[in-house]
This record gives structure tokens, sequence and C-alpha cells, in this order.
């Protein structure tokens, strides 16, 4: 993956383009609808993003049986919370929980201490930059680093 970077007058704009000719598939979660819209826009150029905007939908997505390279998650969200996506997506088929990101706004103590206990996932503090999303993608092993420098941030 790459990231390409343009500074506008009042906004830096990112185009993330994918190396091969196989587009991946990206199940994108977050209740916020600006920054679901926002991530679907800036990632559809790279992947075939499904964006739901909660964990029940996501779920429910998941248990069509299709398959996703990447599952983008926010930790906080009213009635399924991230962090019970994650639990479920152990139960139900644990090869997907080395394909999950976690964005948060913050996490409490509590999902800390639930999150602590679980597998190693990456976890992204809103707002984070494309270049970020890159290398959290890349350190699950399905991406290529994204470019350095400071990116559009997506909060």
């Amino acid at each position: 993956m790459r990231v390409e970077q343009t500074e506008g007058p009042t906004r830096t704009y990112a185009k993330v383009e994918c190396d091969g000719p196989e587009r991946r598939r990206l199940l994108l979660v977050d209740d916020e609808e600006p920054l679901r819209r926002a991530l679907s826009r800036l990632l559809s150029s790279t992947f075939d993003v499904q964006a739901v905007d909660s964990g029940r939908a996501a779920l429910a997505y998941l248990e069509t049986g299709r398959e996703f390279d990447f599952i983008l998650c926010d930790l906080m969200m009213p009635n399924v919370s991230g962090l019970e996506v994650v639990h479920r997506i152990r139960e139900v088929n644990p090869e997907l929980l080395h394909r999950v990101i976690l964005m948060t706004g913050g996490v409490s103590d509590q999902q800390q201490q639930h999150l602590d206990g679980d597998v190693c996932l990456p976890i992204l503090a809103k707002p984070f930059s494309l270049a970020e999303l890159g290398a959290a993608m890349e350190r699950l092993g399905g991406g290529h680093p994204a470019s350095s420098g400071r990116g559009a941030d997506l909060s």
C-alpha cells in the first residue's frame, strides 16, 4: 500500500493505492457517520470497503461468511462494542482475529483490562493518520508500510 499526500491551501489530501492488481476486502465498523464516510472514501481506492454503523451490523455481516482481509473496528460503540465484536469473532471464527485493527478515542480501565487478556490487537488512537493505519496493517502481515510523513488525520 502507498499513501501519497498533497498539501492543499487548507487541508492535507491523501491518496491510498494498492501495489497489486487484486483489491483487498475491508470491513469498516464505526458508529460515527462522518468518520465512517471519510474512511470509506479514502480507502475505497485500495480496498473493497464494506462499511457498517454498529457492532451488531458487523456481526450480522460476518455471519454471511464473507471473507475480509482486514476488519477496522471502533472500540466504543453503543449496544455491541468493538470488544464484544472481538470476543464473538474469537468464538465463531478465531482466524479472523489476526485481521482486526481497533480504533478508539479512548479506552476505559475496564476495557483495557479485557484487552490485556486478549490477543495483541493493534489499537489506533483517534485521530490517526493513514500512515499509522498502513503500519498497523503491515504489522498484521497483510499490507505494505505506508509512506512516512504526517498524513491525513482521521478523527
